[in-house]
């Protein structure tokens, strides 16, 4: 298992910061959504008005904050695991089984992805709210890409 930084898995600090109650209206349709994005220029607030609604919501929220440290598919499954062991100790056990055991990964990733997911519905009883804050970082990387589209195609409901 990956040595995994709690820091990355923290989100920011709010105090301080400029309530955007327009912007904050919309934060509540996030719970009828399967995906939201928040796009913007650099320094527009993008992470606080996303810490914000997280907040907001009072729902569990795994926050992952990517750098380019996250570029691979084991590293990017461990930390959303270890995110969302913080609610449920067991998430995650079959999954690291299976990218252990995977001979070829990239030949295994859909099976891992489906193990993930297997998981995922049989811990989730409650909203979980998932932010992949900085996820521009790691867009270019086709195989989280594919991590992603599986989990928004097949993710049970509970999830945003």
């Amino acid at each position: 298992m990956l040595s995994i930084l709690q820091s990355k898995l923290s989100p920011p600090r709010l105090e301080k910061t400029i309530d955007r109650n327009r912007l904050q209206r919309l934060a509540t349709e996030i719970l009828d959504k399967r995906l939201t994005t928040v796009i913007a220029g650099a320094g527009y607030g993008k992470t606080t008005f996303a810490a914000q609604s997280a907040q907001s919501l009072n729902i569990n929220t795994v926050w992952y904050r990517l750098d380019p440290s996250d570029r691979d598919i084991t590293t990017f499954l461990s930390y959303l695991i270890a995110g969302i062991r913080k609610y449920n100790e067991r998430m995650g056990l079959k999954t690291i089984r299976r990218i252990e055991q995977a001979q070829f990964l990239h030949r295994e990733r859909e099976a891992i992805f489906r193990t993930f997911v297997q998981e995922l519905e049989s811990i989730l009883k409650d909203d979980l709210l998932i932010v992949l804050d900085d996820y521009h970082a790691i867009a270019d990387i086709s195989e989280i890409g594919e991590c992603v589209l599986y989990l928004l195609e097949n993710a049970p409901p509970q999830l945003h």
